[in-house]
């Protein structure tokens, strides 16, 4: 899956291997997988065996670097084989990564309405601080989304424990509520995590780039 995404094309910026930018564009993973084809309306021309880079972006976030050397040089598109790739701390941040961590939402919630006629007559609605066991579906240093029975509404702010990242009380603001799910009951949110570089970074920060290398790696180094 991680192939037909990139051979649809993903934002990238041609460079010299020190670094220096060339150009920007749009660049593609070859069906192949053997090299990685850059193009924009104008593409400098180089000689068959020198080496490029082409950087993969998300917004203003280098995520990934193809390196390799030249094969094909036209005046709008360009081609390096002999690729090796290296996924950069950024792609940790740019991108969401799916998962399945078990864990706890602690929220103000609305009130559950009570049950028979008498206990809905003295009914005082009141605001309940509770935690609800939710699932962590897809996870970045950044944002996270989780689905469970529970009721947020947007911009809400509560917590998140991961007992299997050994992570309590992480900060998150709901930033989309997602679909319900087909049980009409599971409900599916985004959320932004308020301190991404608080003291949870020493937990989740592994365990993302673990995500992000599994994800993005695509590329074995040349022997």
């Amino acid at each position: 899956m991680r192939f037909n995404i990139l051979e649809q094309g993903f934002p990238a910026v041609l460079k010299t291997p020190d670094g220096e930018i060339l150009e920007y564009g749009k660049a593609f993973v070859s069906p192949d997988q053997q090299g990685i084809t850059f193009k924009n309306d104008f593409v400098p021309l180089f000689k068959m065996g020198t080496p490029l880079v082409i950087v993969r972006t998300q917004g203003d976030i280098e995520t990934q670097r193809f390196s390799g050397e030249v094969y094909l040089s036209a005046q709008n598109l360009l081609q390096i084989v002999a690729v090796t790739d290296e996924v950069l701390p950024g792609a940790a941040v740019a991108f969401l990564y799916d998962t399945c961590l078990p864990a706890e939402a602690t929220a103000t919630l609305p009130p559950q309405e009570p049950h028979g006629f008498w206990a809905k007559l003295f009914y005082r609605p009141k605001e309940q601080v509770r935690t609800v066991p939710v699932t962590i579906t897809a996870l970045s240093l950044t944002q996270l989304r989780l689905s469970g029975d529970i009721d947020l509404t947007p911009n809400q702010r509560f917590t998140v424990d991961i007992p299997q990242l050994q992570i309590s009380k992480l900060g998150v603001q709901v930033e989309l509520v997602l679909e319900f799910g087909q049980d009409g009951v599971t409900k599916n949110y985004k959320c932004r995590i308020l301190e991404p570089n608080g003291p949870a970074r020493l937990q989740l920060g592994p365990f993302v780039e673990t995500l992000s290398q599994r994800t993005n790696k695509l590329f074995p180094p040349v022997s």
